[in-house]
């Protein structure tokens, strides 16, 4: 509720955010009044702790003319999430810390992209949490020195949604009307379409460094398969002429105009047929090898499908 009344009342500046509290929660969480579901094992600390979290909350409702919420009503809805939860909630850490311990194989899963993050993203154009890899640890109770591999997944095109810079986004042209239908590039959470565009491998090789990067799996190859040519961006060209060939600061990022090459492209249904790095067309092998050269990381997982046999493994050096 409160994170679309915020969203309405940016208008023009709204971040483009899912709606679903995400912002809300975090920012309860750094002003220290946030709750945790451990908190509804115990209901005495529960009241507490939800009496001080609903106080500004219920300010801010008002301040938007909205109804505000009794504590009790609240605390009846948690003794009804408590009596469904209750049996699944436990402490992570010493099942994690174990499985650490035992050598255990721990796969962790990112979400979003390094261009959203909190810190090193295009504030404010943001999440309110870090989807970097360099968090997973914090985030799932392990040492930094227990991630020893970070694979970059990475679409063969641009796609982004909300607002903010996005330098390769195609609007709504042909282009990215191919990308955005033959991709299934609508927002899982909201429907929304996303914005689509060309590759921004300027984006790309900052993504990799900030995230420590071993290996790339590149998906959504297949989605290129008709395009006559193919463009990458190598660079930003600023207002005044100058090529720069990082990301800078938001408010110099939303100015700058893409640099391209142009590649050519590959017949339709060229790569979604291939089940191994050998049966893509030169075109298409080309084109993944400017990029992993921009990228400065090795590419070792290709997807042309969403089938599971539809990513393949290539063999690389190293």
């Amino acid at each position: 509720l409160l994170d679309g009344l915020r969203e309405d009342a940016a208008g023009g500046q709204a971040i483009g955010t899912t709606r679903r509290g995400i912002g809300p929660a975090y920012a309860d969480k750094a002003a220290r009044r946030g709750l945790r579901l451990g908190d509804l094992l115990r209901p005495d600390w529960l009241r507490t702790r939800l009496k001080e979290a609903l106080a500004p909350a219920n300010r801010e409702l008002a301040y938007f003319g909205q109804p505000t919420f009794e504590l009790d009503d609240l605390l009846a809805r948690c003794e009804t999430w408590r009596a469904r939860l209750a049996p699944r909630l436990v402490d992570p850490l010493p099942l994690v810390r174990e499985a650490y311990r035992r050598r255990q194989k721990i796969l962790l899963e990112g979400q979003l992209a390094a261009m959203r993050d909190l810190d090193w993203g295009t504030y404010p154009y943001v999440t309110s949490s870090n989807p970097t890899a360099t968090y997973a640890p914090v985030g799932a109770g392990l040492p930094p020195q227990a991630v020893d591999r970070v694979i970059g997944v990475v679409k063969a095109y641009t796609t982004a949604v909300g607002s903010g810079p996005v330098p390769t986004d195609q609007g709504d042209n042909d282009i990215a009307q191919w990308l955005r239908e033959k991709g299934g590039e609508f927002g899982a959470t909201t429907g929304r379409p996303r914005r689509c565009g060309w590759l921004d491998a300027v984006a790309l090789n900052y993504v990799a460094y900030l995230n420590g990067f071993t290996e790339i799996a590149v998906t959504k190859l297949d989605v290129l398969d008709g395009l006559p040519e193919l463009k990458i961006c190598t660079g930003y060209r600023l207002p005044k002429g100058q090529v720069i060939h990082h990301v800078p600061d938001t408010p110099v990022y939303e100015t700058v105009e893409p640099v391209y090459e142009t590649w050519p492209g590959w017949p339709e249904g060229a790569t979604a047929a291939a089940r191994c790095w050998e049966d893509l067309p030169e075109n298409a092998q080309n084109y993944l090898n400017r990029l992993e050269t921009l990228a400065g990381v090795q590419i070792r997982y290709v997807s042309v499908g969403p089938e599971r046999e539809a990513m393949f493994e290539r063999q690389v050096s190293g």
